[in-house]
């Protein structure tokens, strides 16, 4: 992992030693008690991943959306103490990457190269000639293709964009052949890809890891994608182009 940068946030003299013994010493990892410090060190470090730590007793969860909100583009791992499947699916509603359970913690360190992994390998509309701010769309289509690019792992259709902008499929649909643009749909599956390409070259994640990771239902889902795209299911690919 290199010289990686790991901040924990945490006040269990425990979780710290637990943590230390897991990880590598080729990571620096820095302890700190409160949001406030956490915030302070993110500014002024390149910080690979932050581990927030929930122990039973504390109610930790605002403390984590606070920082969650302010540094939007840090990976985060929160390890929590009880199983606590409330929690946990507040953890991941607030855009936390990785919920680890205490019993996990000797996994740590390969959930830290996942999530960083998945972190610095995301694809933007650019990287399909698409300028989402162009004065030739329409509002309904800027605020789509902003979506669709901030969202694109975890949408799963092009319903759940026009749920969240309160319009119909059809017309969102039909605003995008207005603006000469792709569908919606192939947007969306052309970052996933292109999402999965860069995890292919990067990690030695297998591909049923970067399907998950990319947003699909299951692997059989990508490899037709891929398929389609390129002639060659995802596993040809890769040891064809990138060995």
């Amino acid at each position: 992992m290199g010289q990686d940068i790991v901040i924990a946030m945490h006040k269990s003299k425990d979780f710290w030693g637990m943590l230390n013994y897991h990880l590598p010493s080729t990571v620096t990892v820095l302890e700190k008690k409160k949001v406030r410090m956490l915030q302070q060190e993110v500014r002024v470090n390149p910080v690979s991943c932050v581990i927030l730590h929930a122990d039973k007793n504390i109610p930790e969860e605002p403390h984590f959306e606070r920082f969650k909100k302010g540094f939007p583009h840090v990976p985060c791992i929160a390890v929590l103490s009880s199983n606590n499947m409330e929690l946990a699916r507040h953890c991941g509603s607030m855009g936390i990457e990785s919920v680890l359970s205490y019993d996990d913690i000797d996994c740590i360190s390969d959930e830290i190269a996942r999530v960083c992994a998945l972190k610095s390998n995301t694809v933007s509309l650019s990287d399909l000639s698409i300028n989402k701010t162009n004065v030739n769309y329409t509002t309904i289509v800027k605020e789509a293709l902003f979506i669709i690019e901030r969202d694109y792992l975890k949408i799963q259709n092009t319903n759940e964009i026009a749920d969240l902008m309160s319009i119909a499929e059809a017309t969102l649909s039909r605003e995008f052949t207005k603006c000469g643009l792709p569908g919606p749909k192939k947007l969306l599956i052309r970052l996933k890809i292109e999402h999965a390409i860069k995890l292919m070259r990067s990690s030695g994640l297998n591909i049923r890891e970067i399907s998950s990771l990319c947003g699909f239902t299951e692997e059989k889902r990508m490899a037709e994608c891929f398929h389609r795209m390129f002639g060659m299911p995802p596993g040809v690919y890769r040891s064809k182009w990138m060995n």
